[in-house]
């Protein structure tokens, strides 16, 4: 999976680009997955690796400063169903 900057994400969000939004929890957190056409993208932190967020309500409120309204939210990573 690619990673991208938060800039980029503006970026595609302003020019219709993204399909989809989800949240995903991981061990270190929430982290996002970003559907740009058949491509899953994460936001990538400045320093490198993916960006996660300590809790959900982090999470929501930066997508919020985005202009989002609308997140898919997927509680158990689909490796660790039983």
């Amino acid at each position: 999976m690619s990673l991208i900057f938060e800039a980029d994400l503006r970026r595609y969000l302003a020019a219709g680009l993204v399909r989809g939004i989800s949240a995903l929890r991981t061990s270190e957190g929430w982290s996002l997955r970003i559907q740009l056409g058949s491509e899953l993208t994460s936001l990538r932190l400045q320093r490198g690796g993916q960006r996660t967020f300590k809790s959900l309500d982090k999470l929501a409120a930066f997508l919020t400063g985005l202009g989002l309204e609308q997140l898919n939210v997927q509680l158990m990573n689909s490796v660790d169903k039983g």
